[in-house]
Formats: structure tokens, C-alpha cells, sequence
């Protein structure tokens, strides 16, 4: 952790208020976390919800959505279930036994059973009961006219004003052989305002004592940008210049550049230096999936082997409020 004086830290904490209050610490250090399963993913999910977030400040919602099977392929890996009447009382079952492994630890949790759209039953129920983060895996939602399906987490992302972190299935045995390496990265675009990504990056830090890698990625659409253009002190007066104080006075910051396909560049750097989480923000235009390609983000969370937090739009716009 850096050393800095009183003032610093003042000046740091009124920075963090005047761009988006409570929320931020909110986000970073939350009271109440719904946690979405289909239940094939329990022991990711237990593994993430005791090591990541479980302490006693939190409590957990934890929900699973039974809805037509048609509309859904739970699973990355081709998990199918014919779901009917007579299987709610079956996972209602499994849902309480997950509820029961969390309280045996100590962890405040309710189990929920809901019926419907998976993602319009978890946008309403995370805003009906002020959740701070969603937590889950990444399985697909299917659509018959896109031969690349979304994930449920991504359908999600304009619907929740929260940040959602994904938690992909290698993550927890990846975790098993490696302790916390205290390293966090943060993929930003000039392009975009980074203010409340740094603010909510830097402060997740602090939270886990950890070092902040700010990355940017030069991709081949970058080619107006010159050598000198490409370098960490360049980058660094391309960012928002009270946002990146207030970083560098939270926690140890690092800022990172590298030139190819922005997706296999975070990829690759995260699994070399072992990162203990990704941050993402919204996919700028020139990230944007064209019709049969993956995208940045469904790349990056369905391939990371440490978890995933996203900010999408709707977090941006909750987060101007304030």
C-alpha cells in the first residue's frame, strides 16, 4: 500500500465522493450480493462467493430462474435440462443445500426460486432488494438469428446498475494451486471517460491490498498513434488526470501497454501475471462484434482463468448520479 499523508488521503476520499459517492464503496465492499446458479456451477460459485466476498458484512441472494429450455443452454460446456412443474421442488432442493454450505461458514444467505425470463427475473429482483453485485458463471442464452450466443451475464449488462462478476469454471481449481497474487487489472480505452472505472478499480484494490495494473491495448485500428504516443507516460496524460491521482493515492499502480488483438492481449497478460480479477468497462464501437465474431467482453469472460468484473453502461449512468 502506498504511504501518503493526511491530506492526500482527504483530498483522495473528496475526489471519490464528487464522482460517485457511496456507490463506489458500495460496489467494492458489498452489503448484499445475489448470485445467480444453474445449478451445475455450485462448487464455482460456493468457491468465489468464501474466498472473494464471503465475510460477515455480506449477505447473499442466491437465485436460479427455471424458464422454457428452448430459450436457454445452461452451461458453456453443453449443459441441457428439460425443466418441468414437477423439477421446482427438485431445485428449490439443490438451491437450499448451496443456501446451507454458505451458512455453515458463516456467510448470511436466502435461497430463491423464481419462474420466467433468467434475465428479466434478475434485473427486477436486483433492483427490488438494492443489490450491490451480481455474481455467476457464464453460460449462454441462446438466439436462433446469431450464430454466436450472448451470455446470460452480458444480456445483463444494460439491464443492472451494478457491476457483475463472472466467475469462469477453471477459475476455482486455477485458485486452489495459487494464493492471491494481490494483483488487479484494469483494461481502459482512450476513448472513452475512465473516471468511474479507475475510481471503482483503485478502491477494489485497496480493499484486497492489492496492486493496480492500468492497461491499454493499441489495437490495429490504432495506427494514427506514433512510438511516442505508445508508452505508459503518453497513456498516463491520456487518462483523467484527478481520476489517476486518486488511483495512485489508493493503492500501488502500474500502467501497461500492449499493441495486437485487445481480447487475446488481456488474456495473455492476465494469465502470465496471474491476476486475482479482470475489470471491464463498456466495448467501445471499435470493439463492437461484427455479426458472427465473438466479442471483447464474451471472449474475455468465457476464457479468463481468474474472475471477471464488468461495469457496463447502465453502472456508468447509475454511477453519474452522484
Amino acid at each position: 500500500m502506498n504511504q501518503v499523508s493526511n491530506s492526500e488521503r482527504m483530498d483522495n476520499e473528496v475526489f471519490i465522493s464528487s464522482v460517485t459517492a457511496r456507490t463506489i464503496r458500495q460496489w467494492c465492499a458489498p452489503e448484499t450480493v445475489l448470485a445467480v446458479t444453474n445449478l451445475v456451477d455450485e462448487e464455482t460459485i460456493l468457491f468465489h462467493a468464501i474466498r472473494y466476498v464471503g465475510h460477515k458484512a455480506t449477505k447473499f441472494i442466491l437465485v436460479h430462474v427455471l424458464q422454457d429450455r428452448r430459450k436457454l443452454s445452461y452451461g458453456s460446456n453443453g449443459f441441457h435440462f428439460d425443466w418441468s412443474d414437477s423439477s421446482a421442488e427438485s431445485a428449490l432442493n439443490s438451491l437450499n443445500r448451496i443456501a446451507r454450505q454458505l451458512r455453515w461458514v458463516g456467510i448470511s444467505c436466502e435461497s430463491l426460486l423464481l419462474r420466467g425470463s433468467p434475465a428479466e427475473e434478475i434485473a427486477a429482483l436486483a433492483k427490488a432488494r438494492r443489490v450491490d453485485r451480481i455474481v455467476m458463471t457464464a453460460w449462454c442464452e441462446e438466439k436462433d438469428k446469431d450464430p454466436v450466443p450472448k451470455t446470460l451475464a452480458e444480456v445483463l449488462l444494460d439491464k443492472v446498475g451494478i457491476p457483475i462478476c463472472i466467475v469462469g469454471q477453471s477459475n476455482r481449481q486455477k485458485s486452489q494451486k495459487n494464493q492471491p497474487s494481490g494483483s488487479i487489472m484494469l483494461a481502459v480505452s482512450l476513448d472513452s471517460d475512465s473516471r468511474t472505472l479507475l475510481a471503482f478499480a483503485s478502491r477494489l484494490a485497496q480493499e484486497y491490498n492489492s496492486k493496480l495494473v492500468v492497461m491499454h491495448i493499441f489495437g490495429p485500428i490504432d495506427g494514427d498513434y506514433s512510438a511516442t504516443d505508445r508508452t505508459p507516460t503518453a497513456v498516463a496524460t491520456r487518462l483523467p488526470a484527478e481520476a489517476l491521482k486518486s488511483a495512485e493515492l489508493s493503492c500501488p499502480l502500474e500502467i501497461a501497454i500492449r499493441e495486437g488483438d485487445p481480447a487475446s492481449e488481456i488474456l495473455r497478460f492476465s494469465s502470465r501475471a496471474q491476476q486475482d480479477f479482470i475489470i471491464l468497462g463498456p466495448t467501445g464501437r471499435s470493439h463492437a462484434p461484427q455479426r458472427g465474431h465473438t466479442s471483447l467482453v464474451h471472449r474475455v469472460i468465457t476464457e479468463a482463468h481468474c474472475p471477471v468484473v464488468i461495469l457496463g453502461k447502465a453502472c456508468m449512468e447509475s454511477a453519474k448520479g452522484y
